[in-house]
C-alpha cells in the first residue's frame, strides 16, 4: 500500500487496473488525466534501468546481513536506512555508530542513476515487492496494555548469488526519474 502511495509517475488508472490483469493482457494506457501523468508530463521523465543500482543494493544488503551475523557485532539487524546510506556512502550518526563505512560497496551508488535518498528507499521497496528482498515487520504496543502501536521493519534475506544475478536479469528493473532525480 505504502508503494502504492508514494508513486509520483506511475498512472492511477495503470496501477489500479494492475492487480486485476492475468500474464499476456494487454497492457491498460495511461489516461493523461491524472496527477501522476500530468506530473510525468511535467518534469520530462525518463524510464530508466536501475538493474545495475539492483545488483549494488542486493550486494550491500547481502554484506550488511553478514555483519549483523558476526558475534559481538555492533549492527544487530538491518534497516532499510542502513541499506540507503551504505549505497550513497552517508556520513552520519548511524553510519559511524555501526561502523557502516567498512562495508563492501560503501558509497557505490555516489554515481548511480539514482540521485536522491527517498528514490533510493522507494526502490528498495519495489525490491522487496518483488522477492528479491525479504523483511519482517514487527508490530507492539506502544505502551503494555495499551490500544496503540508502533511497528518496526528489518531485512532478513536477500537472493545471493546466481540466483539473484539470474532474478535481476529475468525482472524489469525500470522506473520513471525525472531530470533532478538521476544522473547525466
Amino acid at each position: 500500500m505504502a508503494f502504492f502511495c508514494e508513486t509520483n509517475y506511475e498512472c492511477w488508472q495503470q496501477m489500479a487496473c494492475y492487480q486485476y490483469c492475468w500474464e499476456g493482457d494487454t497492457n491498460i494506457p495511461k489516461c493523461n488525466h491524472c496527477d501522476n501523468c500530468l506530473r510525468q508530463q511535467q518534469d520530462n521523465v525518463i524510464l530508466t534501468d536501475l538493474e545495475n543500482e539492483t545488483l549494488l543494493m542486493a550486494s550491500i544488503i547481502h554484506e550488511l546481513l553478514k555483519k549483523s551475523k558476526e558475534s559481538g557485532g555492533k549492527l544487530e539487524k538491518v534497516k532499510k536506512e542502513d541499506v540507503i546510506d551504505v549505497f550513497f556512502g552517508a556520513n552520519n550518526k548511524n553510519v559511524k555508530n555501526n561502523d557502516l563505512n567498512t562495508i563492501e560497496g560503501f558509497g557505490s551508488g555516489k554515481k548511480s542513476n539514482i540521485k536522491k535518498r527517498d528514490i533510493g528507499f522507494y526502490f528498495l521497496e519495489k525490491m522487496v515487492l518483488k522477492g528479491l528482498v525479504k523483511h519482517k515487520i514487527i508490530v507492539k504496543h506502544l505502551v503494555e496494555g495499551s490500544t496503540g502501536f508502533t511497528h518496526s521493519e528489518e531485512l532478513v534475506d536477500v537472493m545471493r548469488d546466481q540466483e539473484a544475478v539470474d532474478f535481476i536479469r529475468q525482472n524489469n528493473w525500470k522506473i520513471l526519474l525525472s531530470g533532478n532525480q538521476r544522473r547525466g
